[in-house]
């Protein structure tokens, strides 16, 4: 016996939207911690959502649900899992991030830090700039 058409779709999804996520969860902690995860922890992920949308029913029916929902679902449910993962396995990392983070939610914009730029000329750093100082 074969799958319904409609299940069909929705595992057809599910597959895609992990495909597109599955690096954007750990990407967006690595430019928060400024540090590269370990490899191997995006499938490790992956093989958590696959297994939970397997076995649990109501997880596969929020994955279906209309417009971006199930996409923002399933995205707050793999940072969800990576801060579980950071936590048992680098408790220092995991201590840099919101506490929100924990359930799901998103990581901040990060602050403005404007650039500090040397004075000195890139091409004669004896002088200061080929622009005239102001009321010269």
């Amino acid at each position: 016996m074969s799958a319904p058409p409609a299940r069909l779709d929705l595992v057809a999804r599910f597959e895609r939207q992990l495909e597109a996520y599955k690096s954007g969860v750990c990407s967006e902690v690595s430019v928060w911690l400024g540090t590269a995860l370990p490899p191997g922890w995006v499938e490790l992920l992956v093989e958590k959502a696959e297994i939970v949308a397997a076995h649990d029913p109501r997880f596969r029916g929020r994955l279906g649900e209309r417009g971006d929902r199930g996409r923002d679902w399933l995205w707050a449910f793999m940072r969800h899992w990576l801060a579980a993962l950071l936590k048992q396995q680098q408790p220092a990392w995991y201590a840099r991030l919101p506490a929100a983070y924990n359930v799901g939610h998103p990581l901040p914009a990060p602050r403005y830090q404007p650039e500090i730029r040397n004075t000195k000329s890139e091409t004669n750093p004896n002088i200061e700039s080929s622009w005239p100082s102001v009321g010269a």
